[in-house]
């Protein structure tokens, strides 16, 4: 599992001390012994939520105009170049959920933002979505210890994955992307990672993997939302296979598809962002296109069960 490394002077002169004070840079939350803090590193919203867990905190919830600007201000110790920090919350398209389980009455998103993880736009205040894997800095609130100890914190239990791919819980899976490749190149690599490009059997994974592929902006090109693991076997429309040999059981196809325009178009790729060019582009989100398989892909999915 990625970890941080606690190298930076702001973070680890805390390590042997009460979460009731401070890193340097930081200042005390709305709860006595909690600490508000920024950290320089870049990081993905997990690691980043991973790196605020072992602090007693979480990624923080912001809860009104005031808190928002407090934490807009802590942000002036990154670097001018920074524009983004990721904040502890989700956005599914109609809601906002703070993992914390913080009240989200309050709401500082840009109006017309996609699904995705929080972030705040550092040059307004104002917020914007990204997928799981983008990299920005980020935002701790921590909790006081009920009883401070000098004892670094504890390492997570064992992950089922290897380093580097995402587990489902509940789906008993491991995911991990790969970037910038054609179909055969995707293959190959999902296999030599003892997987395969992604399966999908239930609404919840096809959201899963939907999530794990996005890019959080709207795309221009077919080529820019992922690739996963379905292809053709013949011309009908049910004529289609799990490259993983598990059963072709469930479908998300979108209006239309599998259309095989040209009768070229063999593999499976799914429609995680909003296209540009295609004025069907939202009821199509999170729906399934067939594709050619010689295009350069943006990113393909690979999958594999969890080992316990």
């Amino acid at each position: 599992m990625y970890r941080f490394l606690l190298t930076i002077s702001s973070i680890s002169t805390w390590i042997g001390f009460s979460l009731s004070i401070c890193p340097k840079g930081g200042i005390p939350g709305e709860i006595e012994g909690s600490c508000l803090f920024v950290v320089k590193l870049n990081g993905t919203f997990e690691s980043a939520k991973e790196f605020c867990l072992d602090y007693d905190g979480n990624l923080v919830s912001i809860k009104s105009e005031k808190e928002n600007e407090k934490v807009l201000g802590l942000t002036k110790v990154l670097p001018e170049s920074t524009k983004f920090i990721w904040l502890g919350g989700t956005f599914n398209g109609k809601k906002i959920t703070w993992i914390d389980g913080s009240s989200a009455e309050f709401s500082a998103l840009t109006e017309g933002s996609p699904s995705g993880n929080l972030l705040m736009n550092l040059t307004s205040g104002k917020w914007t979505t990204s997928n799981w894997n983008g990299m920005f800095p980020f935002a701790c609130l921590s909790q006081p210890q009920q009883d401070p100890s000098n004892q670094p914190p504890s390492c997570p239990p064992y992950s089922p994955c290897p380093t580097g791919w995402v587990y489902s819980e509940k789906l008993k899976q491991c995911y991990k992307t790969i970037f910038n490749v054609i179909f055969t190149e995707a293959d190959e690599g999902c296999r030599m990672m003892n997987s395969f490009l992604a399966s999908i059997h239930s609404d919840e994974e096809n959201d899963f993997v939907n999530d794990l592929g996005k890019a959080g902006i709207i795309q221009p090109t077919w080529s820019q939302v992922p690739l996963i693991g379905g292809k053709r076997t013949g011309p009908e429309k049910t004529d289609w296979k799990w490259l993983d040999g598990t059963s072709f059981n469930y479908t998300k196809w979108a209006d239309g598809e599998p259309s095989n325009n040209g009768n070229n178009e063999f593999c499976l790729q799914t429609y995680s962002d909003l296209m540009a060019p295609f004025d069907k582009s939202a009821a199509y989100l999170y729906k399934w296109n067939d594709e050619q398989c010689e295009i350069r892909y943006r990113v393909a999915v690979c999958k594999q069960a969890a080992k316990f």
